[in-house]
């Protein structure tokens, strides 16, 4: 199963932890670089870390090739964006996006949206798409 994260925030350590073994490879997509988070997941083995300032044009390619996605940016725009973009690229593909507003969150949980926010964590959130 081909994991990929775009966007590297608070959030994006908790998820990567519990995911790093549910698949053999895990590509990170972030539009600027972040040393603390590559030299803390330097070491594992099925991670990799891209510095992509043009991860919009490049979204097409990364929803074709993905299985599930995560988007953590902390941009809820981007994130949204991305996530109904990846929709029309591939319907089929899991994915869950990040809203950092508590307002605009509730609003997509109450559409049955797939979200996640570090206010309101669970990994029950999360992890059925890779458990599935």
């Amino acid at each position: 199963m081909k994991i990929s994260i775009i966007g590297i925030s608070q959030l994006t350590d908790f998820v990567l932890d519990n995911i790093i073994n549910h698949s053999d490879e895990i590509n990170i997509y972030s539009d600027s670089r972040n040393f603390d988070f590559e030299n803390k997941n330097l070491t594992k083995k099925n991670v990799s870390i891209f510095t992509d300032k043009n991860i919009d044009d490049n979204l097409k390619k990364i929803c074709e090739t993905s299985d599930v996605l995560f988007f953590l940016s902390d941009s809820d725009p981007f994130n949204v964006f991305s996530y109904k973009k990846c929709l029309v690229y591939n319907p089929s593909t899991k994915s869950v996006f990040q809203i950092t507003d508590r307002d605009i969150y509730e609003m997509y949980k109450d559409k049955k949206y797939p979200v996640i926010s570090l206010f309101d964590l669970k990994e029950d959130d999360y992890l059925y798409l890779i458990k599935e």
